[in-house]
């Protein structure tokens, strides 16, 4: 069919349209992609500072400190000494305790480290926007070696605390080798920002004459959640209730807008490939 001059004068403003769309795409994506970073750093400052505590003592006396990571070593008399390291990495703390027998003397070394996370949320995997409560409970493992097993004064004790609990969970060992730990259930809230502690005491008393070690791994493994529930944090870089590193990974909130943003960026390089193929 021909169409009349009038008629094809009518199509030429949608082509011309065209570059329009492009610009108003481009930007939109951009600006989304804007929002995105700024949520994603609004989160993260707006959460509460991590807290952690690491300190090594000899004998009951103090003799080194930290924020997250403390070494440090003492003489006691008669040619004795004790020395030790205590490093916390997200959700793992380790810790190395030496203690070394002189004339008449029994050294002991101490270590504690203990961390305070306050971000932790728990979620509804297919309804992100749920609201309630769940019962969940944690899960640790612990590896202690010692030089000297047989000396009954050395112990490891482990304590946990889920949304600050009225009771804080906590157990002793007296004997080295590897546990699994379960807390008890915990009611927490979904979609509010759950705080996290744990922490681990130990104490080796040199008994032979020669130096005793002492080495301990304590860490998260994951929390016991309800079928179809995830936990995330930033702070101590858990992601769908595995521990990938301590770095900051994007909170919920953000999702939407980094969603938008993609779908922005998805349409600018569908005009772009349009544009080319014209």
């Amino acid at each position: 069919m021909r169409r009349t001059r009038r008629e094809a004068g009518r199509a030429q403003p949608n082509i011309k349209r065209l570059p329009i769309m492009n610009t108003v795409l481009k930007q939109t994506g951009l600006a989304l992609g804007v929002l995105f970073l700024m949520a994603v750093h609004t989160n993260q400052s707006a959460t509460a500072t991590p807290i952690f505590s690491t300190r090594l003592l000899q004998a009951g006396a103090l003799f080194a400190s930290g924020t997250d990571s403390v070494s440090g070593s003492v003489g006691v008399a008669g040619g004795g000494f004790a020395s030790g390291t205590v490093d916390i990495v997200g959700t793992e703390i380790t810790s190395t305790a030496v203690s070394s027998r002189g004339t008449g003397t029994t050294p002991q070394t101490n270590t504690e480290g203990s961390y305070t996370y306050f971000d932790l949320i728990f979620s509804n995997i297919l309804s992100p926007a749920d609201t309630g409560d769940i019962l969940v409970s944690a899960n640790f493992f612990l590896d202690w070696n010692t030089s000297d097993p047989n000396t009954f004064q050395d112990f490891v004790q482990v304590s946990a605390d889920i949304n600050e609990g009225p009771v804080e969970f906590s157990t002793s060992f007296d004997n080295q080798g590897t546990f699994n730990i379960a807390t008890p259930d915990v009611l927490v809230p979904l979609n509010e920002a759950v705080p996290f502690s744990a922490s681990h005491i130990s104490r080796f008393t040199d008994s032979v004459v020669g130096p005793e070690t002492g080495d301990i791994l304590f860490r998260l493994v994951d929390f016991t959640l309800p079928d179809g529930f995830t936990v995330n944090s930033a702070e101590a870089g858990i992601v769908n209730n595995f521990q990938v590193s301590a770095s900051a990974v994007p909170e919920p909130t953000a999702l939407p807008l980094f969603l938008g943003g993609l779908a922005g960026l998805a349409g600018l390089g569908f005009m772009k490939r349009r544009r080319k193929a014209t």
